[in-house]
C-alpha cells in the first residue's frame, strides 16, 4: 500500500551511537522503491543502529539495522563515484602513516546535497559517469566540500567530457576532446616508478589548461596527462587518461599514483579539521569583559 511517512534513527532504537533523532520524510506510492539518504552524526559505539519507517498515524511499518564502519581520526576515507557500468579503482591501499583506509563505491544517487556529509572524506574521484545527471544541490556539495579542505579528482579518456561537464568552471583542466597515444611512461615516473615503461595504445582526453591550473606530467609531445589546481583550501586534480584501461589497468604500482596525489598537495590549514579543542574557545570567550556564557 501507498506510504506517507519517514526515515528515522533514534536513541530509543540505536543505543548510545545517536544523541538525539534524525529523520528524512518519504512518499512511497504503492510499489514504489526509491533512496534517501539520511546525514547523522554518530557519536560512539556499538557499531550498529535501526532504521525504522514510521508512517503518518506513527506506526513502524518496517525497520533494518545498518552495520556502521568506524575509522579513526588518521584514518582515510575515499570515495569513487561511477557510472553504472564502470567498476571503481581500488584506493584501499592508499593509507598513510601505517592507518588503515576505507572505500565507499557510490553511483550519483549516494552523492550527498549537503557538504558536512562529505567533510570526513580524504578523497573523491569521478570516473565515468554523466556528471550533468548530479543534482544542483549535488554539485553545490561537492564544491563547497572542496573550498573547505576537500580534494577531488576527476578522470578523463574516452567519456571525460560527459565526466566533467557539470565542472568545467572550476576543473584544471576542460576537456573537449580525446587522442590516442601510446605511451605513458611518464605517470609511472611522477609515482616513483622509474622501471616501468606504461606502453599500449591507449586514449587520453585533450583541451585547454585552466588558467589556474598546474601541469604535473605530461608526455614528450607536451600532452597534459595529469594537471592540479587550488579551489579556496581545497585541490581538484584532474588525470586525462582512464585508468580503468591499459596501460594503466594491468600497472601494479598504480596505488603508487594515488599516493602521491594524496601525499603531494598542500599542507590544509588547521581550522579543516574542525574544532578540537572547544572548551579552550570557551574559556576565551568567558574571559572577556562582560560575557557570560
Amino acid at each position: 500500500e501507498s506510504i506517507t511517512g519517514r526515515l528515522v534513527i533514534r536513541p530509543d532504537t540505536s543505543g548510545r551511537v545517536v544523541g538525539n533523532a534524525f529523520s528524512v520524510p518519504i512518499d512511497l506510492p504503492s510499489g514504489a522503491e526509491k533512496v534517501e539518504m539520511i546525514n547523522i552524526q554518530a557519536r560512539t559505539f556499538p557499531d550498529t543502529l535501526r532504521v525504522e519507517l514510521i508512517d503518518a498515524p506513527d506506526f513502524v511499518v518496517a525497520s533494518q539495522e545498518a552495520k556502521l564502519i568506524d575509522l579513526r581520526q588518521q584514518d582515510q576515507l575515499y570515495a569513487v563515484v561511477t557510472g553504472a557500468t564502470t567498476p571503481p579503482i581500488s584506493l584501499s591501499g592508499v593509507h598513510i602513516g601505517g592507518f588503515e583506509a576505507e572505500q565507499a563505491s557510490w553511483d550519483i544517487t549516494n552523492v550527498p546535497d549537503n557538504p558536512l556529509a562529505l567533510q570526513s572524506l580524504d578523497m573523491m574521484v569521478l570516473q565515468n559517469l554523466d556528471s550533468d545527471n548530479l543534482t544542483t544541490a549535488q554539485r553545490m556539495a561537492i564544491r563547497r566540500w572542496v573550498e573547505a579542505g576537500g580534494h577531488l579528482l576527476v578522470m578523463g579518456g574516452a567519456s571525460a567530457q560527459a565526466t566533467a561537464s557539470a565542472f568545467m568552471d572550476v576543473l584544471p583542466f576542460m576537456p573537449q576532446d580525446s587522442q590516442s597515444i601510446d605511451d605513458l611512461t611518464a605517470l609511472a615516473v611522477y609515482a616513483g616508478d622509474h622501471r616501468t615503461p606504461l606502453l599500449g595504445r591507449t586514449v587520453i582526453a585533450t583541451g585547454d589548461v585552466a588558467d589556474s591550473g598546474i601541469v604535473l606530467v605530461e608526455t614528450d609531445d607536451a600532452l597534459p596527462l595529469l594537471v592540479r589546481r587550488d579551489l579556496g583550501a581545497g585541490v581538484i586534480d584532474y588525470l586525462t587518461a582512464d585508468p580503468t584501461l591499459e596501460p594503466l589497468a594491468s600497472w601494479g604500482d598504480l596505488p603508487l599514483l594515488w599516493m602521491h596525489l594524496v601525499t603531494t598537495r598542500a599542507p590544509q590549514p588547521t581550522w579543516t579539521q574542525g574544532f578540537t579543542e572547544p572548551q579552550w574557545g570557551a574559556d576565551a570567550l568567558a574571559n572577556l569583559p562582560g560575557v557570560d556564557l
